[in-house]
């Protein structure tokens, strides 16, 4: 069966009129609602109606008002699905069309909510879609009745007047929403950025209106944003007068013209301090021919100091200049003068690294000379001393000839240091490479070395793996290293001391011999002294042995002409650790397990 006739009543344009009045006077979403609702049961006595709204999310209707239906069944239908097969509401809004339900009781969509409906006597019902003005669904307008039965035409017509007052009051509070969340979302964006942030609108009348100001005008202007925006010629009278003319000028025309304008002017702080602001402003035309103004204002107040105090500094600069200039004129006449005082320098510079050269190369050529008579020496006196040909009458004879021998051996050593350091220095030094038995080298060292250890009383000791790689070098340079080192430290350890020689190889290390002793040690600022040509050691221990001071820089200069280094560890009265280090690259390393 039909829905009974309704009543029409003559004052519907009167209600529609005091909705609109509602809606133009701020009044509250649900209350403006509420009376289209109320409007709406007058004009069809017998109904419940009831609005609900689309949820943010889009997929749920959420309450609006129904001021007629019982508090329950609202909470039950709050929050219920747009779906085609959830109630009459949810279908209406997911197709976007008009869902009549004739008989709640027996219509599928209504099976999870038709037990509560019966409850409050509601059996039928139909739902209006309500569009936007881009015609998407933003709520429903639903239509309640006690008794089964289909709308006529002429309450269809009634509940649609309706349903566009209701889409109006909806659209109405969701642009205010958005502007308030708009202009929200402004002032947090703007509250960091140093300066101000502005919007106008310019009117195709040139009237101006004051859209948005960011908090930090407060600061600049020394007044409340708000009561600059109640009053924005206040921040106009701020500005400077013979800049403000100009300002306002500049900012009709960039109205006028459409292009974007920077202007620097100065403004009077609320702490009456002056500061410069640029202002950039950007505008842009809305379809209305409304011109909007964005602008930012930046304190450019330190920029200006240091462009005057440029000024200044430049001014200064010139002035020095000048004087710089005839510094420099009496500068070029100095410089002529130290230049020829510099050539005589380096001519006198160069003779003498020419005597130098020529130092070494005598010393270098005279070892023939030198070696060959003290070797006779030598080797005369070990022939008295071991009585070769027949005794001698008197031991004091051996005796004498033992000390000419001994001498004779120090000689030779002192003069064999000074000429093999004269050979490097001079480049007359070549290197003879070849693969080297470490473990032979160090056997043959320490045997020439056992009988200075006995006499001193001291241990020689020897670490190193039964496995070494062959180190590829000059074996001849590499047993002298060895021996200077091992001779130095038998030489300043003391009676029951330790010589101690270490050697291994590591990819990341190289191949590296340690020599540590147990002796008098050497301080940490007279170590450059032991690694300098020449150089001995000042101590009480070492002046009771004589010596060209060339053993440990002769070792150096060995090591490196190796590619390899030599480094000194010393304690006064703890020891000495000299380390000498080959670079890897000169073993194969296949070698070590071949070996």
């Amino acid at each position: 069966m039909n829905f009974p006739p309704s009543s029409v009543h003559e004052n519907s344009s009167s209600s529609q009129n005091s909705i609109v009045r509602s809606l133009a006077q701020g009044e509250r979403l649900n209350a403006v609602l509420a009376e289209i609702c109320e409007s709406l049961e007058e004009r069809l006595p017998g109904v419940m109606a009831a609005i609900q709204i689309v949820a943010p999310n889009g997929g749920q209707l959420i309450h609006g008002s129904a001021p007629s239906l019982p508090d329950s069944f609202i909470q039950a239908i709050d929050g219920i699905q747009i779906s085609p097969s959830s109630s009459t509401c949810g279908t209406a809004a997911a197709l976007g069309e008009r869902v009549i339900t004739a008989d709640i009781a027996v219509d599928p969509k209504w099976r999870n909510l038709a037990a509560l409906a019966r409850t409050h006597g509601l059996r039928a019902c139909w739902s209006e879609p309500i569009l936007s003005g881009n015609g998407v669904v933003i709520g429903t307008l639903a239509i309640y009745r006690t008794v089964i039965g289909t709308p006529e035409e002429t309450e269809i017509e009634i509940v649609n007047e309706f349903r566009d007052l209701a889409s109006l009051a909806i659209q109405h509070r969701n642009s205010i929403d958005a502007h308030a969340e708009a202009h929200a979302r402004l002032s947090n964006l703007t509250a960091n950025i140093p300066g101000i942030v502005l919007q106008w609108s310019v009117g195709i009348d040139n009237r101006k209106a004051l859209t948005f100001m960011s908090g930090g005008v407060s600061e600049i202007a020394g007044v409340s944003r708000e009561a600059l925006l109640k009053s924005p010629k206040r921040l106009l009278r701020n500005i400077q007068t013979e800049d403000r003319r100009d300002l306002l000028h500049a900012l009709d025309e960039c109205a006028l013209s459409g292009d974007p304008v920077t202007r620097d002017f100065r403004v009077h702080s609320g702490s009456e301090k002056v500061l410069w602001l640029r202002l950039l402003v950007r505008p842009r035309r809305r379809p209305d021919d409304v011109t909007v103004c964005d602008a930012l204002g930046l304190d450019i107040t330190d920029h200006m100091e240091f462009e005057r105090r440029l000024e200044e500094s430049q001014r200064e600069l010139n002035t020095k200049f000048i004087e710089l200039q005839r510094t420099k004129a009496r500068l070029e006449v100095q410089t002529e003068a130290l230049m020829r005082t510099t050539d005589e320098v380096t001519k006198a510079r160069d003779m003498a690294e020419d005597a130098s050269r020529a130092k070494s190369e005598f010393l270098s050529n005279m070892s023939h000379e030198l070696r060959t008579p003290l070797n006779a020496i030598m080797g005369f006196s070990d022939i008295i001393r071991e009585q070769t040909f027949g005794p001698v009458g008197s031991i004091k004879y051996r005796d004498y000839a033992r000390d000419i021998n001994d001498a004779g051996r120090h000689l030779l050593e002192l003069i064999n240091d000074v000429l093999d350091f004269s050979k490097i220095e001079s480049g007359n030094e070549e290197l003879y490479e070849e693969w080297v038995d470490v473990h032979d080298a160090i056997r043959s060292v320490t045997r020439m070395l056992h009988d200075q250890a006995q006499r001193s009383d001291v241990s020689l000791v020897v670490e190193a793996p039964d496995k070494l790689p062959p180190l590829y070098a000059d074996e001849m340079k590499v047993r002298q290293i060895l021996i200077n080192l091992l001779s130095n430290a038998l030489k300043f350890t003391g009676s029951n001391g330790t010589v101690t020689l270490t050697a291994w190889y590591s990819d990341s290390g190289g191949y590296v011999f340690q020599v540590e002793d147990t002796g008098i040690g050497i301080s940490l600022e007279d170590i450059p002294k032991a690694l300098g040509l020449f150089g001995q050691v000042d101590s009480a221990f070492n002046r009771r042995y004589e010596g060209t001071g060339l053993g440990l820089p002769l070792s150096k200069s060995l090591a490196e002409m190796h590619g390899g280094s030599l480094d000194i560890q010393s304690q006064i009265n703890v020891g000495t650790t000299v380390t000498v280090r080959f670079p890897t690259e000169r073993v194969v390393r296949k070698s070590i397990e071949t070996h």
